[in-house]
């Protein structure tokens, strides 16, 4: 389950998903960040990947499901 790698990414990374969590996209994350926009979506990318999700709602998903573990799924299985 995706929830349960959340543990395991780097704090930079866990900085970003939560962000992304709040709606940000990836050139406001950058700004907040001092970061580029493409060292952003790298990280993205490596958080998709290691989640093995595909996409920036199930990271945010899992992220929640993380900080609140008896969270219900929906027919999806998200």
């Amino acid at each position: 389950m995706a929830s349960d790698k959340i543990k395991d990414l780097t704090q930079q990374q866990m900085t970003i998903l939560e962000r992304v969590v709040q709606g940000k996209t990836n050139y406001v994350i950058a700004c907040d960040l001092g970061i580029s926009e493409r060292t952003v979506k790298c990280h993205v990318n490596k958080i998709h990947e290691h989640l093995g999700v595909h996409n920036r709602t199930a990271a945010a998903v899992a992220y929640l499901k993380y900080l609140n573990p008896g969270m219900k799924t929906n027919a999806l299985g998200m």
